[in-house]
Order: structure tokens, then sequence, then C-alpha cells
């Protein structure tokens, strides 16, 4: 029996290792950790939110990125002749862009003028539904707010004054691309 002890001894001292000092901040992730004894059984649930959170300990930038959400547009018919998107300002501030340039590109595509009031609300010329407004905007989503490589909507959209082109440059992946500036075509005031 003491051979036995004597390698349980020796096991035990292999398992121990020097400790590093860890700062304050790993201390505290550390006390967050959840331990996991051996001999009892998990719900699939608590292992994988245990390990969502060792993901998000020593990865910080995989699990945070948040999903890009547009309350849809307000509609609202004027006159018989003008249509006014009230959250159009609530809606650029969520895709992070100019008003002057999605004014462009409604004006581009509905091939009518457009105008903004004092309040950032939108007033189209001509009488349009809600599912055609919010056809443009996924559209001008698609082609200006979403990065091609990692499909995030963190991009900024820059304009070269050398060149007259615009980029589209991610902030998550680093990449950038450019893309077509918006066509303006004939519409009558």
């Amino acid at each position: 029996m003491s051979e036995d002890q004597d390698l349980e001894q020796f096991n035990l001292s292999l398992k121990k290792k020097k400790k590093k000092k860890l700062s304050k901040e790993e201390q505290q992730d550390d006390i967050k950790d959840i331990k996991i004894e051996e001999d009892q059984d998990y719900d699939y649930t608590f292992l994988l939110e245990r390990l969502y959170t060792q993901l998000r300990i020593n990865n910080p930038m995989i699990i945070n990125h948040k999903k890009l959400v547009i309350p849809p547009p307000s509609v609202i018919a004027l006159s018989s002749k003008k249509t006014l998107l009230a959250n159009f300002k609530e809606i650029i501030r969520l895709i992070n862009r100019n008003i002057d340039h999605v004014q462009s590109f409604f004006i581009s595509e509905l091939n009518t003028n457009c105008n903004i009031d004092s309040l950032s609300r939108l007033i189209i010329k001509g009488k349009y539904s809600q599912r055609q407004v919010e056809s443009i905007f996924k559209k001008y989503i698609e082609e200006y707010v979403i990065c091609d490589s990692c499909r995030k909507h963190h991009t900024i959209l820059l304009k070269d004054q050398i060149t007259r082109l615009y980029f589209l440059s991610c902030e998550s992946c680093k990449s950038s691309k450019s893309i077509q500036p918006i066509k303006n075509g004939f519409y009558k005031l």
C-alpha cells in the first residue's frame, strides 16, 4: 500500500502547476467562471452557456457582434400626391449614413423629387406604399451598408476626392471595396 500512496502523491504532484499572478480583471473573470465537478451530470443548455462565457472571456471579438435591426419605415400619406417617411432620421442613424446620400438614392430609385423637412423626415413627391419604401431601404442597405466579405454592417462610406470614387470600408474585417456612385436620373419637379 505504501507504493500506491507514493504513486498517488507522485500523480498529484505532477498535476500541480505554478500559478501566474493574475491581474484584478482576470481574477474577476476566473471567479465568474463556472466550475464543473466530475461526478455531476449537466444539461446541454448549462454547458452551452459555459462555453459561450469562456469564448467571451478569451476571445471578445468573436461573440460581440450585434445584428442590424431596423424598424419598419412608417409611411404616412400627406395628400394624394405626397408621402411622408416619419422615422427617416432614426433609420439613417441606425445605418450610420449621411442623410443627403440616402435622399439622393431615393430620388434615383423613385425617379421623383424628395425633400427633408425641419424634423429630418423625408417627404416624397408621389404616393408610395410601405412595401415600396421598405424595398428601397433594403436595396440601399445591401449596396451601401453591408460588407460583402463578412456580411456585417459596421462599415464607413468614404469618397476619394481625387478619383471621385466611393469606397465601402469595413471596420470588422478591415476590407475595402469601391462601389458605384448614385446616378441621378431625370425627374420632373
